[in-house]
């Protein structure tokens, strides 16, 4: 996976295709696809928080819109909504002919502020 970009507005990633990611028809595996877009989605929600601020995820949704086949898919992410406690943003995957492969979307939980001594 590679950063392309990643500021305030959200985050751009990329990743080739290679057949250890492919499942047994030799598409792009689920998995893969997901990774890269909660990992798209969790960077550009770490560029809108304090440093040091974590999260975590507490659920997401994938819906797929075409097989990937080959060469280098895209994601595109945002948040669309932040509450004090939850943030929320969406992902939007393409593959290597400009086409939406998939749609992520995805709710974190920021964790609480410590409490010192």
């Amino acid at each position: 996976m590679k950063i392309e970009k990643s500021d305030h507005t959200g985050t751009e990633m990329s990743m080739p295709f290679n057949v250890k990611l492919a499942q047994s028809k030799g598409l792009m595996h689920g998995g893969a696809v997901a990774s890269l877009a909660h990992t798209t989605l969790a960077v550009a929600i770490k560029k809108q928080l304090p440093v040091g601020n974590d999260i975590e995820i507490i659920t997401f949704s994938l819906r797929f819109h075409l097989p990937v086949r080959g060469g280098t898919i895209r994601a595109s992410g945002k948040v669309v909504e932040e509450t004090e406690r939850d943030i929320r943003g969406e992902v939007l995957v393409y593959n290597c002919h400009g086409e939406k492969a998939a749609t992520f979307s995805a709710a974190y939980r920021k964790e609480r502020a410590r409490k010192l001594g």
